[in-house]
This record gives structure tokens, C-alpha cells and sequence, in this order.
């Protein structure tokens, strides 16, 4: 990431000191360094690769990408499993996404598409858990893909809208999800989703 950087002036006659604006440059350098440097060789599901697939490290659970990660997927989980004809934070959820995704969205006729499934159907949903399942990113720690398993619970629905799509209430669902993020100005945001269909959940 590209840092302007204001040069000032010092007076030094002597001495062996980094002047302001090496310092400012080294301290930059080393900050954007620092993500990569925090892997470790004991294994959990954030994996970092190399330009060839290897894994050369992973980041522990409490590293500031992990927890950044996860509260960015927990709000989006959030803001889409639950959901109502009278409760659809479609602003919340937008502002999720890059700038690039958000635009593609609302293009499409997302915002337009949501409110017609919902109110039209008076479908409901209730949020239950997130499961995680392994997770990449690249050296750089610029770009991430992550892949949960979403579950939710169907509360409400016209009849004619379930037995089309051959769905039942009170019946909880999982969708797998794979987030495609990417890091803008050190924050985690969304560029893209695909869902896999929705199968029932089973308790074993």
C-alpha cells in the first residue's frame, strides 16, 4: 500500500540517527511487513499460500485479520439469515461489499429483487450458527476465501413458495458459502459470494 509521505526538514550536523523521513519509510515498510511475519507452523483453518498453492504458514485465531474476518462474515450472516417481509437491512448488508461488488449489485436489481422474494412470499428467516471450514489467503495478505457453512431457520413462508421450491417451516437449513474478501485500506470488505442450494440440517 502506497503511503505519501511529508518530508521535513531536520537540522543535523552530526551523528549517526535515521533522519524523520527514512524512519517514516522504514516504520511503513516494516507495518505492511508485519502481517506476513505473524504466521506460525501449527495448523488452523487460516492458511496462508504462495504464489504456487503451497502453505507456508497460518495465522492464529487471535490474529487482527482472523478477528477482523469473523465479524465481517458474523454481520453478514447477521444482515441475510434474518430476514422478514418487515425487516430487511439490505443497507447494512451493502455496506459489506468493495465499492466494485456494491455497484455490480445494484445494477443487477439486487435491493429490487430481495424486497419482491420477501414480501411477496412473506418468507422469514432466523439466524442459528456459522460453521468454519478451512480458509486461504495470499502472501500478501491483500486478498482471502473464506468458506462457512451458514444455517438458518425457516419461520415463515407462503405455501405456494414452499412446495415449489420443496421447502418446509420450522425446518433449519444450511447453505455453504464462499467469500471471496479483499483487504482496502487495512479493512476486510467483500468482493464477491457463491452459495451452494440449501440442504436440511441433520443433527448427528
Amino acid at each position: 500500500m502506497k503511503k505519501g509521505i511529508l518530508l521535513i526538514l531536520m537540522v543535523l550536523l552530526c551523528g549517526c540517527g535515521t533522519p524523520e523521513s527514512e524512519k517514516a519509510v522504514l516504520e511503513s515498510s516494516q507495518s505492511e511487513k508485519a502481517d506476513t511475519a505473524k504466521l506460525q507452523e501449527e495448523e488452523t483453518l487460516w492458511a496462508v499460500l504462495d504464489h504456487d498453492e503451497n502453505t507456508v504458514g497460518y495465522l492464529a485465531e487471535d490474529d487482527k485479520n482472523v478477528v477482523q474476518i469473523k465479524e465481517l462474515i458474523e454481520n453478514h450472516c447477521n444482515y441475510v439469515d434474518n430476514r422478514s417481509a418487515d425487516n430487511l437491512p439490505i443497507e447494512k448488508e451493502m455496506q459489506l461489499y468493495t465499492e466494485e461488488f456494491r455497484t455490480l449489485l445494484e445494477e443487477s436489481g439486487y435491493t429490487e429483487s430481495v424486497q419482491d422474494m420477501y414480501k411477496g412470499n412473506q418468507l422469514a428467516l432466523e439466524k442459528k450458527q456459522i460453521l468454519w471450514c478451512p480458509n486461504t489467503f495470499d502472501e500478501e495478505l491483500k486478498y482471502g476465501k473464506i468458506t462457512v457453512d451458514a444455517q438458518f431457520l425457516l419461520t415463515k413462508g407462503d405455501e405456494g413458495y414452499l412446495k415449489q421450491h420443496e421447502m418446509s417451516l420450522d425446518t433449519i437449513y444450511i447453505e455453504q458459502r464462499v467469500y471471496y474478501l479483499e483487504k482496502t485500506d487495512g479493512n476486510w470488505k467483500i468482493s464477491n459470494i457463491n452459495k451452494s442450494a440449501l440442504d436440511q440440517y441433520n443433527p448427528t
